[in-house]
């Protein structure tokens, strides 16, 4: 495992042309589409490289509390560490296929598995206290509160788990279309409920006690001929607060509901799979085609577009302060001014690689041509910022934690 050591990023301005891209362009043309900006600085606290590449397509994100990064590969590598040296804390190798998880309740690490199972492990040290067996392939986290654990499934189950020993105390079922994308969203707990999206482009409240429906509400209507066409996934993360529950669709709407009865307060046109963020009256998202929107949260009216990094396939944005961060798929890293969408500075992942000093990444990266490398230094997921520190996740393997320096 390499470690990497403490190093400061004071980098120049790019010199790339900028312009629109077209649509649908080869991957290895992206970097002309590149936008002329200056590069950020930040220093790197650290980052490591882990045993498997990361999967952009599962929900293996890293997971940040009190201090620690919690990280799963699909390899059945689980790591600890801490978050403002990189030390490691723990490492532990369970015989599994994560591919959703961690997330942290009921004072366990909870991570699904690509073999359909739910495995629950001590944050302190990696030892498993419990694992038991669902239904189908696990995409989304599972959550956890009121002394349960809340699974979401493949095959259109929601699931209740008794948070002490992982057995099964209830299930809902919801038939699966023919045809949708890989993925679940993460079931959303407000109050006694649990707020699930489906691919069928309905969003069900249900209670935590025993799995009953409370409400039912279509988010998106399949439309077309063809199942291609009536692909109405609710994939991105619901998003709560102030009452309100905000929930995006795949080829259909991104809508405002109450959260007590699912009365729709405004819904608007558009085509979502990324995660929304939600910070004062805005609410940011990525659509399909890679534009970043700033919509009013209280009338879904829109406030600002940014199509610079369409074609460069955009994560979805997270707040940090008064700007956006939004990674891509050749692995760089941009600051977005959230009052207007213009774009203010990069990071390409290059920088981090070598400054980091990982490296046999580093070394690939100066003999190869930068065309090769997009669909494996990618952005695996979007960025996280939390106590001021920016998580960054890359395809291939690569975790590293930055801070903005000013």
């Amino acid at each position: 495992m390499k470690r990497l050591a403490h190093a400061l990023l004071l980098l120049p301005l790019l010199l790339a042309a900028c312009s629109t891209p077209p649509k649908d362009i080869d991957v290895h043309e992206l970097s002309k589409f590149v936008p002329v900006l200056p590069q950020a600085k930040v220093k790197v606290l650290w980052g490591d490289e882990l045993g498997a590449d990361l999967d952009q397509y599962l929900a293996n994100r890293p997971l940040v509390h009190n201090g620690h990064v919690y990280m799963a590969d699909a390899s059945g590598q689980v790591s600890s560490y801490d978050l403002d040296s990189g030390r490691v804390n723990w490492q532990v190798r369970v015989p599994a296929r994560f591919s959703a998880g961690p997330s942290l309740g009921e004072g366990m690490l909870l991570l699904g598995t690509s073999d359909a199972k739910i495995i629950a492990l001590d944050p302190r040290n990696g030892d498993v206290l419990w694992r038991t067996d669902v239904s189908s392939e696990v995409l989304a986290a599972p959550v956890a509160a009121n002394g349960r654990v809340i699974v979401r499934t493949g095959d259109g189950r929601v699931i209740g788990l008794q948070a002490a020993s992982g057995k099964q105390l209830w299930v809902f079922d919801r038939t699966v279309p023919l045809l949708s994308l890989r993925g679940s969203s993460t079931p959303l707990l407000v109050n006694d409920m649990v707020v699930v999206g489906f691919a069928s482009g309905k969003l069900v409240a249900l209670s935590q006690h025993d799995g009953k429906q409370i409400w039912d509400v279509a988010v998106a209507v399949p439309r077309g001929r063809s199942e291609l066409e009536r692909m109405v996934d609710i994939d991105a993360d619901l998003v709560y607060a102030d009452g309100v529950i905000y929930v995006a669709s795949y080829q259909g709407r991104v809508t405002a509901l109450a959260a007590d009865s699912g009365r729709t307060i405004w819904t608007r046109e558009m085509s979502v799979y990324r995660n929304l963020v939600k910070d004062g009256k805005q609410l940011y998202l990525t659509d399909t085609e890679g534009q970043l929107w700033a919509l009013d949260a209280s009338s879904g009216a829109t406030l600002w577009k940014q199509d610079l990094l369409s074609a460069l396939a955009a994560t979805a944005p997270v707040v940090m302060g008064n700007k956006l961060l939004v990674g891509d798929r050749l692995g760089i890293l941009y600051w977005v001014d959230s009052s207007d969408g213009s774009l203010l500075a990069q990071l390409p992942a290059k920088n981090v690689m070598q400054a980091s000093h990982v490296d046999e990444l580093a070394d690939e990266l100066d003999h190869v041509n930068d065309q090769f490398w997009p669909d494996t230094v990618g952005m695996a997921h979007a960025a996280q910022v939390v106590d001021g520190r920016i998580i960054l996740s890359y395809r291939r393997g690569v975790i590293a934690v930055l801070q903005e320096r000013h």
